[in-house]
């Protein structure tokens, strides 16, 4: 199966994560891996993975990511969009009713 994705764009985002966070010191570095389909579109490392000693970031480099909770719901979450499940901008309370009147 060939992908859709656009190898431009998806490039993109590389540019974006070093200007805009690795840049400006937010991020010392990054892994991104984009894929479609169970095909890699994309794998990229940017930036350092250790300052202090200038060590690169390595395709395998490893990070520890104390609470799980959050990119599991957002995993969860692409693939119930990409399957069309459910829009953007949808009302939640569409799928949790209690939530009909929350106010901010």
């Amino acid at each position: 199966m060939t992908s859709r994705l656009s190898n431009e764009r998806i490039k993109r985002i590389d540019s974006f994560l070093q200007n805009k966070y690795i840049d400006t010191g937010k991020l010392s570095g990054a892994v991104m891996l984009v894929a479609r389909h169970g095909d890699i579109d994309h794998f990229s490392a940017l930036g350092n993975m250790d300052v202090e000693r200038g060590k690169t970031t390595e395709k395998d480099s490893i990070y520890r990511i104390f609470l799980m909770s959050k990119p599991i719901t957002s995993v969860a979450l692409m693939t119930l969009y990409e399957e069309g499940l459910f829009q953007l901008n949808d009302p939640v309370a569409q799928y949790l009713p209690e939530w009909t009147d929350v106010r901010v």
